[in-house]
């Protein structure tokens, strides 16, 4: 079954007041889209594939394959990324947040 937008058990929007005041506090950019701007669906299309991609191979690059060609995925990651997907971006290491600030980067490259 397809999720829906409302699905999802959580919502970005209250994060995005409190990720552009931490990123004051710290003296961050922060970057607004010029309202009207249109982006090209192909370039933004491109740039999320090669995110995925990226992404999808770090997973299979993790794991290993039993006789049987059943993906393995250790537990160790599997509780890393448990625990990062239940973890609000607010609450993550500076570490994980430089992570996806890279990859927001990447974006606002494409959007910019």
């Amino acid at each position: 079954m397809a999720r829906r937008k409302n699905d999802f058990p959580f919502s970005t929007e209250p994060q995005i007041t409190h990720i552009e005041e931490e990123c004051v506090e710290k003296e961050l950019a922060i970057k607004k889209v010029p309202e009207g701007l249109v982006i090209p669906d192909e370039k933004l299309a491109a740039i999320a594939h090669q995110i995925w991609a990226r992404w999808c191979q770090f997973f299979l690059d993790s794991c290993s394959t039993d006789s049987n060609g059943r993906l393995i995925v250790p537990a160790n990651k599997q509780q890393l990324w448990k625990t990062q997907i239940e973890t609000p971006y607010e609450r993550l290491s500076e570490a994980d947040k430089n992570k996806d600030r890279k990859v927001a980067g990447e974006i606002m490259a494409v959007i910019s």
